[in-house]
Order: C-alpha cells, then sequence, then structure tokens
C-alpha cells in the first residue's frame, strides 16, 4: 500500500501503520470526535500490530489491558481520515507496553497519543500469565521491520 503524505513523527517512529474514515457519528455534541472513538482507533492499531508481528494467541490464552491512558492533542472532526501506529514502550518485565500515535490526514498533524500496558491472560483459569520473552522479541522485530510501513487492514 502506497501511504499519503504524512507528518514524519509518525512514519519515523512508529511501526505498522493502519488507517480509519472519520465517521459523522463518531462526533459528539461539542463537533469533534468523541474520546472514546480514539480509544477504538487504538485498539485498531494495537492488533494491526500484534498480527504483523506474528504473535500467536489461542482461546484459552491472550492479552488482556491492564491500563489505557490518551493524551488529546488536537480535535479531529469529520470528514476527515486518521492514520496511527504503535511502536514498543520500556514496561514492566511482566507485561506489554504500546504507544499508539494517532494523527489526522487532512490537518497533517498528531491528534492523540494513547498509551496501552497489558498481560498475558489464561481465560479458563482466570489468572496472569508470566510474559514471553519470545513475543517480547516478536514485538521488536516487527517495530524495526515495519517503521513507518502500512500494515494489513483486512480485518
Amino acid at each position: 500500500m502506497t501511504l499519503p503524505s504524512l507528518p514524519e513523527q509518525l512514519t519515523s517512529q512508529y511501526a505498522a501503520l493502519i488507517s480509519r474514515d472519520v465517521n459523522w457519528g463518531d462526533m459528539d455534541a461539542a463537533h469533534h470526535v468523541n474520546n472514546t472513538v480514539y480509544i477504538r482507533w487504538a485498539e485498531a492499531a494495537r492488533i494491526a500490530f500484534w498480527e504483523a508481528s506474528g504473535a500467536k494467541f489461542s482461546h484459552n490464552h491472550g492479552p488482556v489491558l491492564a491500563r489505557i491512558s490518551a493524551k488529546y492533542i488536537f480535535p479531529v472532526t469529520f470528514p476527515d481520515r486518521v492514520w496511527m501506529g504503535c511502536r514498543v514502550m520500556e514496561g514492566p518485565a511482566e507485561g506489554f507496553h504500546l504507544e499508539t500515535l494517532i494523527v489526522s490526514e487532512r490537518h497533517q498533524r498528531a491528534a492523540c497519543l494513547v498509551s496501552a500496558s497489558g498481560v498475558l491472560f489464561d481465560y479458563q483459569h482466570q489468572h496472569k500469565l508470566p510474559f514471553d520473552p519470545q513475543l517480547a522479541g516478536l514485538f521488536q522485530e516487527a517495530q524495526i521491520r515495519l517503521m513507518g510501513q502500512a500494515a494489513s487492514q483486512g480485518w
């Protein structure tokens, strides 16, 4: 996929880039995208990053968010298209910590920075699993390989 012109902050520091159209229904009464929509967009970016890394999860275990925060930088409005990418941040040894930057294509600027931390979880037995160092390696390799590159958006 050929990427449009995007801010260097995104293309030089974030990996596995994906995009989403801003829908009219994404806006709130203040006529800008509702804060919860940014969290959903960041989730889509994390999933794209995980899939691009080759990380495999089963029906019995997988990632669970422990903490998420968003720094709202610029209000996005309809019509627009947002682009986002992830990068691995240093985090606790027992889990993962990813940061997602969301930018406005129309305004060519950062709109939101989302930080998410989590753990691997055993759904069947309802407990946290030790974080697999191999998974951390897959994330690091994907970040290098996909820096500034588009990820699959087929899901």
